[in-house]
Protein backbone atom coordinates (compact mmCIF):
# COMPACT_ATOMS: atom_id res chain seq x y z
CA UNK A 1 0.00 0.00 0.00
CA UNK A 2 1.51 3.17 -0.83
CA UNK A 3 1.46 5.71 2.07
CA UNK A 4 1.87 9.06 0.84
CA UNK A 5 1.85 12.41 2.84
CA UNK A 6 2.96 15.82 2.26
CA UNK A 7 4.61 18.22 4.94
CA UNK A 8 2.78 20.95 6.03
CA UNK A 9 3.50 23.95 7.89
CA UNK A 10 6.74 25.60 9.29
CA UNK A 11 9.41 22.84 8.83
CA UNK A 12 10.57 20.90 11.84
CA UNK A 13 13.00 22.02 13.83
CA UNK A 14 15.55 19.07 15.03
CA UNK A 15 16.21 19.84 19.03
CA UNK A 16 14.63 22.27 21.05
CA UNK A 17 18.20 23.19 22.43
CA UNK A 18 21.15 25.03 20.58
CA UNK A 19 23.85 22.56 22.18
CA UNK A 20 21.94 19.75 20.86
CA UNK A 21 20.73 20.95 17.20
CA UNK A 22 24.26 22.46 17.08
CA UNK A 23 22.45 25.09 14.90
CA UNK A 24 22.39 29.49 15.90
CA UNK A 25 19.10 30.23 17.63
CA UNK A 26 18.14 33.42 16.76
CA UNK A 27 15.40 35.36 19.66
CA UNK A 28 13.48 37.71 18.07
CA UNK A 29 12.12 40.74 19.32
CA UNK A 30 8.37 40.52 20.26
CA UNK A 31 8.30 36.96 19.68
CA UNK A 32 9.65 34.29 17.56
CA UNK A 33 13.22 31.93 16.77
CA UNK A 34 14.92 30.93 13.86
CA UNK A 35 17.44 28.44 13.89
CA UNK A 36 20.22 28.09 11.05
CA UNK A 37 23.31 29.83 10.01
CA UNK A 38 24.12 32.60 8.94
CA UNK A 39 25.23 33.24 5.44
CA UNK A 40 26.09 37.07 4.82
CA UNK A 41 25.28 40.24 6.15
CA UNK A 42 24.15 43.24 4.29
CA UNK A 43 22.95 46.69 4.61
CA UNK A 44 20.27 47.66 2.49
CA UNK A 45 19.47 52.31 1.42
CA UNK A 46 17.57 52.36 4.03
CA UNK A 47 20.57 51.91 6.18
CA UNK A 48 19.23 48.81 7.71
CA UNK A 49 21.19 45.72 8.33
CA UNK A 50 20.23 42.15 7.91
CA UNK A 51 21.63 39.18 8.87
CA UNK A 52 20.93 36.42 6.24
CA UNK A 53 19.97 33.11 7.68
CA UNK A 54 20.54 29.82 5.90
CA UNK A 55 17.32 27.36 7.41
CA UNK A 56 15.87 24.48 5.89
CA UNK A 57 13.59 25.87 3.65
CA UNK A 58 15.31 28.49 2.56
CA UNK A 59 17.09 31.74 3.36
CA UNK A 60 15.21 34.29 5.57
CA UNK A 61 16.58 38.02 5.50
CA UNK A 62 16.04 38.89 9.44
CA UNK A 63 16.53 42.42 10.34
CA UNK A 64 19.45 43.17 12.94
CA UNK A 65 17.97 45.22 15.26
CA UNK A 66 15.22 42.62 15.24
CA UNK A 67 17.53 39.84 17.03
CA UNK A 68 16.85 40.06 20.92
CA UNK A 69 19.28 37.50 21.68
CA UNK A 70 21.31 34.47 19.65
CA UNK A 71 22.15 31.25 21.33
CA UNK A 72 25.62 30.41 19.23
CA UNK A 73 26.09 26.65 19.11
CA UNK A 74 28.71 24.52 19.70
CA UNK A 75 30.25 22.85 16.17
CA UNK A 76 32.91 21.17 14.73
CA UNK A 77 34.72 24.28 12.94
CA UNK A 78 34.94 23.50 9.57
CA UNK A 79 31.94 20.98 9.27
CA UNK A 80 28.11 22.05 8.27
CA UNK A 81 25.99 20.95 10.57
CA UNK A 82 21.94 20.31 9.89
CA UNK A 83 20.37 22.64 11.96
CA UNK A 84 16.67 21.88 10.52
CA UNK A 85 15.20 18.91 8.38
CA UNK A 86 11.52 19.47 6.73
CA UNK A 87 10.08 16.29 5.62
CA UNK A 88 8.79 16.98 2.11
CA UNK A 89 7.79 13.69 0.95
CA UNK A 90 7.24 9.96 1.97
CA UNK A 91 6.34 7.27 -0.37
CA UNK A 92 5.69 3.58 1.17
CA UNK A 93 7.18 2.16 4.90
CA UNK A 94 9.46 4.81 6.14
CA UNK A 95 10.65 4.60 9.53
CA UNK A 96 13.21 6.71 11.99
CA UNK A 97 14.82 5.64 15.07
CA UNK A 98 15.90 8.07 17.86
CA UNK A 99 18.18 5.45 19.82
CA UNK A 100 20.72 4.49 17.15
CA UNK A 101 18.86 1.69 15.51
CA UNK A 102 17.39 -0.12 19.06
CA UNK A 103 13.63 0.53 17.96
CA UNK A 104 11.99 1.99 15.01
CA UNK A 105 8.69 4.21 14.58
CA UNK A 106 6.68 5.33 11.60
CA UNK A 107 7.58 8.38 9.86
CA UNK A 108 4.42 10.07 8.50
CA UNK A 109 2.70 13.07 8.02
CA UNK A 110 -0.82 12.70 6.86
CA UNK A 111 -2.81 15.56 5.30
CA UNK A 112 -5.96 16.71 7.69
CA UNK A 113 -9.35 14.88 6.70
CA UNK A 114 -10.79 18.26 5.21
CA UNK A 115 -7.60 19.30 3.39
CA UNK A 116 -6.78 22.48 4.68
CA UNK A 117 -3.53 24.13 4.68
CA UNK A 118 -3.51 25.25 8.30
CA UNK A 119 -0.08 25.75 9.44
CA UNK A 120 -0.25 24.02 12.44
CA UNK A 121 0.28 20.69 10.56
CA UNK A 122 4.02 20.28 12.07
CA UNK A 123 5.72 17.69 10.61
CA UNK A 124 7.94 14.85 12.61
CA UNK A 125 11.02 16.21 14.35
CA UNK A 126 14.29 15.16 13.06
CA UNK A 127 17.25 15.72 15.89
CA UNK A 128 21.00 15.30 15.43
CA UNK A 129 21.36 11.30 15.55
CA UNK A 130 17.81 10.80 14.26
CA UNK A 131 18.34 7.36 11.88
CA UNK A 132 15.66 7.19 8.89
CA UNK A 133 15.13 4.11 6.76
CA UNK A 134 13.25 2.98 3.48
CA UNK A 135 11.68 -0.42 3.24
CA UNK A 136 11.41 -2.22 -0.35
CA UNK A 137 9.15 -0.06 -2.50
CA UNK A 138 9.55 3.40 -0.40
CA UNK A 139 11.43 6.24 -0.79
CA UNK A 140 11.87 9.87 1.11
CA UNK A 141 11.95 13.60 0.31
CA UNK A 142 13.71 16.05 2.61
CA UNK A 143 15.06 19.16 2.81
CA UNK A 144 18.57 19.12 4.79
CA UNK A 145 18.35 23.00 4.77
CA UNK A 146 22.04 22.90 2.45
CA UNK A 147 19.64 21.10 -0.20
CA UNK A 148 18.08 18.10 -0.38
CA UNK A 149 17.95 14.39 0.08
CA UNK A 150 16.44 12.12 -1.83
CA UNK A 151 16.31 8.63 0.21
CA UNK A 152 15.89 5.51 -1.96
CA UNK A 153 14.16 2.13 -1.20
CA UNK A 154 15.71 -0.07 0.95
CA UNK A 155 18.24 3.05 2.66
CA UNK A 156 19.54 3.84 5.48
CA UNK A 157 20.98 7.87 6.70
CA UNK A 158 21.43 9.30 9.93
CA UNK A 159 22.04 13.20 10.62
CA UNK A 160 24.07 15.10 12.42
CA UNK A 161 26.88 11.63 12.90
CA UNK A 162 30.00 12.30 15.38
CA UNK A 163 32.03 14.64 12.87
CA UNK A 164 30.08 14.87 9.30
CA UNK A 165 26.99 16.36 8.18
CA UNK A 166 25.13 13.37 7.38
CA UNK A 167 26.18 9.48 7.03
CA UNK A 168 24.68 6.55 4.62
CA UNK A 169 24.56 3.53 6.07
CA UNK A 170 23.33 1.03 3.26
CA UNK A 171 21.50 1.48 0.13
CA UNK A 172 21.54 4.72 -2.36
CA UNK A 173 20.71 8.29 -2.05
CA UNK A 174 20.73 11.58 -4.17
CA UNK A 175 22.31 14.25 -2.37
CA UNK A 176 22.11 17.97 -3.39
CA UNK A 177 24.21 20.13 -1.65
CA UNK A 178 24.00 23.98 -2.15
CA UNK A 179 27.32 26.51 -2.00
CA UNK A 180 26.00 28.35 0.79
CA UNK A 181 28.52 28.71 3.70
CA UNK A 182 31.74 29.62 2.46
CA UNK A 183 35.20 28.34 4.27
CA UNK A 184 33.08 24.97 5.45
CA UNK A 185 32.41 22.00 4.68
CA UNK A 186 29.76 19.59 3.81
CA UNK A 187 30.74 16.22 4.92
CA UNK A 188 29.14 12.62 3.99
CA UNK A 189 29.88 9.62 5.53
CA UNK A 190 29.68 5.77 4.78
CA UNK A 191 31.04 2.92 6.26
CA UNK A 192 33.80 3.05 3.47
CA UNK A 193 34.05 6.16 3.14
CA UNK A 194 34.50 10.05 3.98
CA UNK A 195 33.51 12.80 1.35
CA UNK A 196 33.85 16.22 1.30
CA UNK A 197 31.35 18.38 -0.84
CA UNK A 198 30.61 21.78 -1.77
CA UNK A 199 28.49 23.09 -3.98
CA UNK A 200 27.23 19.38 -5.96
CA UNK A 201 24.88 17.03 -6.83
CA UNK A 202 25.87 13.59 -6.44
CA UNK A 203 24.88 9.79 -5.86
CA UNK A 204 26.09 7.09 -2.97
CA UNK A 205 25.14 4.02 -3.03
CA UNK A 206 26.47 1.86 0.01
CA UNK A 207 26.13 -1.73 -0.99
CA UNK A 208 27.92 -4.41 1.15
CA UNK A 209 31.28 -4.14 1.69
CA UNK A 210 31.71 -1.09 -0.71
CA UNK A 211 30.95 2.47 -1.59
CA UNK A 212 30.16 3.78 -4.97
CA UNK A 213 30.09 7.79 -5.50
CA UNK A 214 28.94 9.44 -8.70
CA UNK A 215 28.99 12.81 -9.10
CA UNK A 216 26.72 14.90 -10.99
CA UNK A 217 27.42 18.33 -10.74
CA UNK A 218 30.39 19.96 -8.73
CA UNK A 219 33.27 17.96 -6.95
CA UNK A 220 33.10 15.58 -4.39
CA UNK A 221 36.70 15.13 -2.85
CA UNK A 222 37.48 11.10 -1.22
CA UNK A 223 40.87 11.94 0.66
CA UNK A 224 43.23 12.94 -2.23
CA UNK A 225 41.37 11.86 -4.39
CA UNK A 226 38.62 14.32 -6.40
CA UNK A 227 35.77 13.25 -8.77
CA UNK A 228 34.86 15.97 -11.14
CA UNK A 229 31.06 15.57 -12.73
CA UNK A 230 30.36 12.74 -14.60
CA UNK A 231 33.37 10.63 -12.59
CA UNK A 232 32.23 7.54 -10.31
CA UNK A 233 34.10 5.79 -7.73
CA UNK A 234 33.76 2.90 -5.84
CA UNK A 235 35.69 2.30 -2.50
CA UNK A 236 35.60 -0.82 -0.73
CA UNK A 237 36.06 -1.77 2.77
CA UNK A 238 40.33 -1.87 4.08
CA UNK A 239 40.67 0.11 0.84
CA UNK A 240 42.59 4.06 1.12
CA UNK A 241 40.59 6.53 -0.86
CA UNK A 242 43.65 6.51 -2.95
CA UNK A 243 42.89 2.97 -3.95
CA UNK A 244 39.14 3.90 -4.82
CA UNK A 245 38.29 2.48 -8.47
CA UNK A 246 36.86 5.01 -11.37
CA UNK A 247 33.97 3.34 -12.78
CA UNK A 248 32.21 4.71 -16.14
CA UNK A 249 29.14 4.31 -14.73
CA UNK A 250 27.65 8.14 -14.03
CA UNK A 251 26.34 9.93 -16.82
CA UNK A 252 23.32 6.91 -16.70
CA UNK A 253 22.36 7.58 -12.99
CA UNK A 254 21.66 10.91 -12.96
CA UNK A 255 18.28 11.59 -14.77
CA UNK A 256 16.04 10.73 -12.27
CA UNK A 257 17.85 12.78 -9.41
CA UNK A 258 17.55 15.72 -11.65
CA UNK A 259 14.49 15.60 -12.04
CA UNK A 260 14.07 14.99 -7.67
CA UNK A 261 15.88 18.56 -7.39
CA UNK A 262 14.85 21.07 -9.43
CA UNK A 263 12.63 22.34 -6.73
CA UNK A 264 13.87 26.17 -6.67
CA UNK A 265 14.47 27.54 -2.92
CA UNK A 266 12.84 30.99 -1.99
CA UNK A 267 13.97 33.97 -0.50
CA UNK A 268 11.72 34.68 2.70
CA UNK A 269 11.46 38.06 5.14
CA UNK A 270 11.09 37.70 8.82
CA UNK A 271 8.40 40.21 9.32
CA UNK A 272 8.31 41.00 13.04
CA UNK A 273 5.68 40.90 15.62
CA UNK A 274 3.81 43.86 16.53
CA UNK A 275 0.49 45.52 16.92
CA UNK A 276 -1.31 46.60 13.77
CA UNK A 277 -5.04 48.35 13.06
CA UNK A 278 -6.58 46.74 10.04
CA UNK A 279 -8.79 48.47 7.65
CA UNK A 280 -10.18 51.63 8.28
CA UNK A 281 -11.09 52.38 4.89
CA UNK A 282 -9.23 54.57 2.05
CA UNK A 283 -6.93 57.71 2.99
CA UNK A 284 -7.39 58.86 0.03
CA UNK A 285 -10.83 60.78 -0.23
CA UNK A 286 -8.34 64.40 -0.48
CA UNK A 287 -6.18 62.99 -3.09
CA UNK A 288 -7.86 62.83 -6.65
CA UNK A 289 -6.68 60.61 -9.31
CA UNK A 290 -4.57 62.38 -12.46
CA UNK A 291 -6.48 60.47 -14.82
CA UNK A 292 -9.88 60.54 -14.15
CA UNK A 293 -10.12 63.50 -11.58
CA UNK A 294 -12.32 61.92 -8.91
CA UNK A 295 -11.32 60.21 -6.06
CA UNK A 296 -9.61 56.17 -6.16
CA UNK A 297 -11.63 53.77 -5.59
CA UNK A 298 -12.70 53.87 -1.86
CA UNK A 299 -11.57 50.03 -0.96
CA UNK A 300 -11.53 48.52 2.30
CA UNK A 301 -13.79 48.26 5.13
CA UNK A 302 -14.33 51.27 6.79
CA UNK A 303 -14.31 49.34 10.14
CA UNK A 304 -10.86 49.02 12.16
CA UNK A 305 -10.39 45.98 13.64
CA UNK A 306 -7.02 45.97 16.61
CA UNK A 307 -4.81 43.05 15.86
CA UNK A 308 -1.75 41.61 17.24
CA UNK A 309 0.27 39.41 14.69
CA UNK A 310 3.07 36.79 15.74
CA UNK A 311 6.23 37.12 13.78
CA UNK A 312 6.07 35.14 10.31
CA UNK A 313 7.99 34.34 7.46
CA UNK A 314 6.57 36.18 3.92
CA UNK A 315 8.32 35.95 0.55
CA UNK A 316 10.78 38.63 -0.66
CA UNK A 317 8.99 38.68 -4.05
CA UNK A 318 6.00 37.17 -5.91
CA UNK A 319 6.49 34.07 -6.83
CA UNK A 320 8.45 33.96 -10.45
CA UNK A 321 7.50 31.66 -13.83
CA UNK A 322 10.44 29.29 -13.33
CA UNK A 323 9.74 28.91 -9.08
CA UNK A 324 6.25 27.89 -10.57
CA UNK A 325 7.25 25.60 -12.85
CA UNK A 326 9.92 23.62 -10.17
CA UNK A 327 7.80 23.78 -8.03
CA UNK A 328 4.32 22.44 -9.99
CA UNK A 329 6.40 19.28 -11.20
CA UNK A 330 7.00 18.54 -7.43
CA UNK A 331 3.68 19.43 -6.40
CA UNK A 332 2.32 16.65 -9.03
CA UNK A 333 4.81 14.35 -7.65
CA UNK A 334 3.78 14.73 -3.38
CA UNK A 335 0.32 15.12 -4.48
CA UNK A 336 -0.30 18.84 -3.37
CA UNK A 337 -2.33 18.99 -5.90
CA UNK A 338 -4.90 16.50 -4.17
CA UNK A 339 -5.15 18.69 -1.67
CA UNK A 340 -7.23 21.07 -3.37
CA UNK A 341 -8.75 18.95 -5.84
CA UNK A 342 -12.44 19.70 -4.10
CA UNK A 343 -12.05 23.46 -4.79
CA UNK A 344 -11.42 23.02 -8.71
CA UNK A 345 -14.36 24.22 -10.07
CA UNK A 346 -15.94 21.67 -13.29
CA UNK A 347 -14.66 22.43 -16.88
CA UNK A 348 -10.87 23.33 -15.16
CA UNK A 349 -7.62 21.71 -15.59
CA UNK A 350 -5.54 22.19 -12.41
CA UNK A 351 -1.95 22.75 -12.53
CA UNK A 352 -1.36 24.16 -15.75
CA UNK A 353 1.42 25.80 -17.40
CA UNK A 354 1.51 30.11 -16.84
CA UNK A 355 -0.23 31.77 -19.92
CA UNK A 356 1.27 33.76 -22.31
CA UNK A 357 0.91 37.18 -22.96
CA UNK A 358 0.04 38.59 -26.29
CA UNK A 359 3.59 39.70 -27.20
CA UNK A 360 4.41 35.63 -26.50
CA UNK A 361 5.62 33.95 -23.09
CA UNK A 362 6.57 35.51 -19.95
CA UNK A 363 10.05 35.44 -18.79
CA UNK A 364 11.15 32.90 -15.87
CA UNK A 365 12.00 36.32 -13.61
CA UNK A 366 8.76 37.71 -13.99
CA UNK A 367 5.72 36.64 -11.53
CA UNK A 368 3.45 33.58 -12.09
CA UNK A 369 0.04 34.30 -12.17
CA UNK A 370 -2.03 31.10 -11.53
CA UNK A 371 -5.54 30.26 -10.54
CA UNK A 372 -6.51 30.25 -6.74
CA UNK A 373 -6.33 26.48 -6.38
CA UNK A 374 -3.38 26.05 -7.74
CA UNK A 375 -1.48 28.97 -6.11
CA UNK A 376 -2.54 27.30 -3.05
CA UNK A 377 -1.24 23.78 -4.17
CA UNK A 378 1.98 25.37 -5.52
CA UNK A 379 2.24 26.49 -1.62
CA UNK A 380 1.95 23.25 -0.19
CA UNK A 381 4.17 22.01 -2.26
CA UNK A 382 6.32 24.55 -0.10
CA UNK A 383 5.24 23.74 3.09
CA UNK A 384 3.44 26.74 3.31
CA UNK A 385 0.70 28.78 2.59
CA UNK A 386 -0.94 32.02 1.06
CA UNK A 387 -0.95 34.74 2.78
CA UNK A 388 -4.10 36.23 4.81
CA UNK A 389 -5.36 39.85 3.86
CA UNK A 390 -4.60 40.96 7.61
CA UNK A 391 -0.84 39.28 6.98
CA UNK A 392 -0.67 41.53 3.29
CA UNK A 393 -1.76 44.55 4.66
CA UNK A 394 0.73 44.57 7.69
CA UNK A 395 3.62 43.80 5.54
CA UNK A 396 3.04 46.24 3.01
CA UNK A 397 2.64 49.21 5.64
CA UNK A 398 5.92 48.10 7.56
CA UNK A 399 4.63 50.03 10.06
CA UNK A 400 4.08 53.32 7.89
CA UNK A 401 1.41 55.37 9.25
CA UNK A 402 1.28 57.28 5.60
CA UNK A 403 -0.74 56.47 2.60
CA UNK A 404 1.48 54.64 0.92
CA UNK A 405 4.21 52.30 2.74
CA UNK A 406 6.73 55.08 1.16
CA UNK A 407 5.05 58.10 1.74
CA UNK A 408 1.97 60.02 0.74
CA UNK A 409 3.05 61.25 -2.42
CA UNK A 410 1.83 59.13 -5.51
CA UNK A 411 4.73 60.32 -7.60
CA UNK A 412 6.54 58.26 -5.82
CA UNK A 413 5.36 55.04 -7.00
CA UNK A 414 7.23 55.06 -10.06
CA UNK A 415 10.21 54.07 -7.54
CA UNK A 416 8.61 51.29 -5.55
CA UNK A 417 5.53 49.93 -7.73
CA UNK A 418 4.91 49.22 -11.15
CA UNK A 419 2.32 51.08 -13.88
CA UNK A 420 2.07 51.94 -17.01
CA UNK A 421 4.48 54.16 -16.53
CA UNK A 422 7.36 52.06 -15.66
CA UNK A 423 6.55 48.81 -17.59
CA UNK A 424 6.23 49.18 -21.10
CA UNK A 425 8.03 49.54 -24.00
CA UNK A 426 9.64 53.12 -22.90
CA UNK A 427 9.80 54.54 -19.79
CA UNK A 428 7.46 57.48 -19.15
CA UNK A 429 8.00 60.70 -16.41
CA UNK A 430 5.01 60.76 -13.48
CA UNK A 431 4.24 64.65 -15.21
CA UNK A 432 3.98 63.41 -18.67
CA UNK A 433 1.90 60.05 -17.56
CA UNK A 434 -0.41 62.49 -15.83
CA UNK A 435 -1.55 64.16 -18.60
CA UNK A 436 -2.32 60.79 -20.73
CA UNK A 437 -5.56 60.22 -21.36
CA UNK A 438 -6.70 56.25 -20.05
CA UNK A 439 -7.71 55.09 -23.81
CA UNK A 440 -3.46 55.72 -24.73
CA UNK A 441 -2.59 53.66 -22.28
CA UNK A 442 -3.16 50.61 -24.06
CA UNK A 443 -0.35 51.78 -26.85
CA UNK A 444 2.62 51.54 -23.90
CA UNK A 445 2.40 47.70 -24.01
CA UNK A 446 2.96 47.70 -20.33
CA UNK A 447 3.49 44.18 -19.11
CA UNK A 448 4.11 42.53 -15.72
CA UNK A 449 7.86 42.67 -14.71
CA UNK A 450 10.75 41.15 -13.65
CA UNK A 451 10.00 40.66 -9.56
CA UNK A 452 12.64 42.77 -7.19
CA UNK A 453 13.88 45.28 -9.38
CA UNK A 454 12.10 48.17 -7.87
CA UNK A 455 12.81 49.73 -4.30
CA UNK A 456 11.71 47.74 -1.47
CA UNK A 457 9.59 48.31 1.65
CA UNK A 458 11.06 49.06 4.63
CA UNK A 459 10.93 45.36 5.64
CA UNK A 460 12.66 44.21 2.51
CA UNK A 461 9.47 43.38 0.35
CA UNK A 462 9.57 43.91 -3.48
CA UNK A 463 6.26 44.75 -5.57
CA UNK A 464 3.69 44.56 -3.00
CA UNK A 465 1.43 47.07 -3.94
CA UNK A 466 1.52 46.14 -7.69
CA UNK A 467 2.89 44.44 -10.87
CA UNK A 468 0.41 41.69 -10.49
CA UNK A 469 -2.88 41.46 -7.84
CA UNK A 470 -1.98 39.04 -5.37
CA UNK A 471 -4.21 36.09 -3.65
CA UNK A 472 -5.01 35.87 -0.23
CA UNK A 473 -6.18 32.55 1.45
CA UNK A 474 -9.30 34.35 2.74
CA UNK A 475 -12.88 33.61 1.27
CA UNK A 476 -14.83 36.24 0.58
CA UNK A 477 -16.30 38.62 3.67
CA UNK A 478 -18.19 42.06 2.90
CA UNK A 479 -16.72 42.75 6.44
CA UNK A 480 -13.66 42.52 8.82
CA UNK A 481 -16.20 41.58 11.41
CA UNK A 482 -14.90 37.75 12.80
CA UNK A 483 -11.20 38.95 11.55
CA UNK A 484 -8.84 36.56 13.74
CA UNK A 485 -6.92 38.63 16.66
CA UNK A 486 -3.79 37.06 15.22
CA UNK A 487 -4.14 38.22 11.33
CA UNK A 488 -4.76 34.32 10.41
CA UNK A 489 -6.84 33.96 7.36
CA UNK A 490 -10.33 33.87 7.51
CA UNK A 491 -11.85 30.42 5.33
CA UNK A 492 -15.39 29.94 6.18
CA UNK A 493 -18.15 31.01 3.86
CA UNK A 494 -18.36 30.25 0.45
CA UNK A 495 -15.04 29.30 -2.06
CA UNK A 496 -16.18 30.19 -5.38
CA UNK A 497 -14.66 33.75 -4.81
CA UNK A 498 -11.45 34.61 -3.03
CA UNK A 499 -9.67 37.84 -1.95
CA UNK A 500 -6.65 39.51 -3.43
CA UNK A 501 -4.50 42.35 -2.51
CA UNK A 502 -2.77 45.12 -4.98
CA UNK A 503 -3.29 45.39 -8.58
CA UNK A 504 -1.90 44.81 -11.98
CA UNK A 505 0.22 47.64 -14.36
CA UNK A 506 -2.72 48.65 -16.71
CA UNK A 507 -2.80 52.10 -14.25
CA UNK A 508 -1.38 54.95 -14.08
CA UNK A 509 -2.27 55.85 -10.08
CA UNK A 510 -1.79 53.41 -7.44
CA UNK A 511 -5.04 51.83 -6.16
CA UNK A 512 -5.84 51.98 -2.52
CA UNK A 513 -3.91 50.06 -0.28
CA UNK A 514 -6.68 49.44 2.19
CA UNK A 515 -9.04 48.22 -1.29
CA UNK A 516 -10.13 44.70 -0.34
CA UNK A 517 -11.03 42.90 -3.70
CA UNK A 518 -12.69 39.54 -4.41
CA UNK A 519 -12.26 37.12 -7.77
CA UNK A 520 -13.23 33.51 -8.89
CA UNK A 521 -10.80 31.42 -7.96
CA UNK A 522 -10.68 30.62 -12.06
CA UNK A 523 -8.70 34.10 -11.90
CA UNK A 524 -5.63 33.98 -12.22
CA UNK A 525 -3.47 36.38 -9.87
CA UNK A 526 0.47 36.47 -8.45
CA UNK A 527 1.51 34.36 -5.20
CA UNK A 528 2.93 35.47 -2.16
CA UNK A 529 3.32 32.93 0.85
CA UNK A 530 3.54 33.02 3.97
CA UNK A 531 5.27 30.50 6.96
CA UNK A 532 4.84 31.24 10.71
CA UNK A 533 7.82 30.57 12.55
CA UNK A 534 8.32 29.00 15.85
CA UNK A 535 6.86 31.74 18.51
CA UNK A 536 8.63 30.33 22.19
Amino acid sequence: MDHRALALGVAALLAASAASARADVFLMKGGGRLTGDVVKQSKDDYGTKWVHVRTGFGTVRLQKKLIKKTVKAKRDKNVIRLTEVAVVALEGDVRVSRNDGATWQPLRVVPPDDATLADEQVPPRLGPGDRVKTAKDSRGEFDIGYGALHLEAEGEVVFNKAGASMAVLKGRSGVRVDESVPGKEFRVETPQASMGVRGTMFLVDVEGNATTVSVGEGQVAIGERVLDAGDAARVVADATPEDALLVDDAEDRFERLRRSFTFAPLEWIAVPAGKFAYGGGTRLTSVTSPVSGGPVDPGGSVQVQKLKLPAFLITRTELTVAEFRSARSWALRVGADKLVRSTVPSGSSPMTDVQARADGPPADDEPATLPWFDARAIAAAYGARLQSEAEWEYAYYARATTVFSWGDSPALSMEYERNVGNSGERAIAWDELTRMKPQEFAALGSHAQPVGTLRANKWGLHDMLSNVAEWCEDTDHPTLSGQPKDGSPRTTGAATTRMNRGHGVGTAFPFDPKMRRRALITQRHGVRLVRRIDQK
